[in-house]
């Protein structure tokens, strides 16, 4: 049964999409993707425990030690990673499909949330089958993505131009989300709360006294302050 799902899911999506529509709740396709994410987790764990030999022997040639200081790294690294990508994917498949259904809805999306979680687990496969192999993933990536819109056009009955938007939009505000925080925690960009005022300073021997601008800011914002308020067209006070 579970091969039968991938082969058609890789070979004919539209057929296959359509098929499911009559699939019940999402208890099949939450078998389907723990079976398969699992295969994903144990690829994953052989590939990187041949690539923590490689890497142990070139360190301890370097070193001069044996494997034993890296086998603690080694084995979080091949064993403890691969279990904890293998939970959150599985817990995290019903959040996922939860935020698309909200944004599956605001474009008109006819189906439920089933259909929403069934377009986001079946399109995963060629991900979850070889997205473990390097620059490969990055291929199967793009067609995961191109089976996701075929989902979520068939389930939902929308287009694939609003299947898109349903998809890259939620990535989007994350991402400008993520980037805002990094931002600030980087360079301190911060609401002004300073102000501007004038002084004058005297400069010996001679007796007169230059204006100068003072600026009372923080972090970033402090230096564009600074910069706009030497233009010429800023407004002295």
């Amino acid at each position: 049964m579970i091969l039968e799902k991938i082969k058609k899911v890789l070979t004919k999506p539209a057929e296959f999409f359509t098929e499911i529509k009559s699939e019940v709740g999402i208890g099949n396709a939450f078998k389907y993707l723990a079976i398969i994410s699992l295969v994903y987790v144990v690829l994953l764990m052989i590939f990187m425990f041949f690539f923590s030999l490689v890497l142990g022997a070139s360190y301890s040639s370097l070193m001069g030690y044996g494997l034993f200081p890296f086998s603690l790294f080694a084995g979080i690294f091949v064993f403890v990673l691969p279990i904890a990508i293998y939970i959150i994917s599985l817990l995290g498949s019903f959040a996922i499909a939860g935020v698309i259904h909200l944004f599956a809805k605001m474009f008109g999306g006819k189906g439920d949330y089933s259909a929403t979680y069934k377009a986001s687990v079946y399109s995963s496969t060629p991900s979850l089958l070889f997205g473990w192999i390097p620059y490969l993933n990055i291929l199967v990536g793009i067609y995961s993505l191109y089976l996701y819109l075929k989902g979520l056009s068939i389930l939902h009955e929308i287009s694939m131009g609003r299947a898109f938007l349903i998809a890259i939009l939620p990535g989007i505000i994350v991402a400008i989300v993520i980037l805002a925080f990094v931002f600030i925690f980087l360079f301190g960009v911060y609401v002004p709360t300073g102000y501007f005022y004038r002084t004058t300073t005297t400069v010996p021997p001679y007796e007169y006294t230059i204006p100068t601008t003072v600026v009372k800011q923080e972090g970033l914002t402090s230096y564009v302050w600074l910069i706009i308020s030497k233009l010429p067209f800023y407004p002295k006070m």
